[in-house]
């Protein structure tokens, strides 16, 4: 987390509007991470009878 931090320019550029327009950090986005993973799974274990495709904008 601390390489990227560093290195990538969206800890330099992207800010929170709710954080007091805070950099954004790691963390911050490994806690989204993490949400958004157990929403998605929450969704895929419910019963379904069919096929299901899930699309993202990123690989696994």
């Amino acid at each position: 987390m601390q390489s990227a931090a560093i290195g990538l320019n969206d800890y330099r550029k992207i800010r929170l509007a709710r954080g007091g327009y805070r950099k954004i950090k790691p963390l911050d986005v490994a806690q989204w991470h993490w949400e958004d993973r157990t929403w998605l799974q929450e969704r895929l274990d419910e019963p379904f009878d069919g096929l299901m495709v899930v699309v993202t904008h990123m690989a696994p």
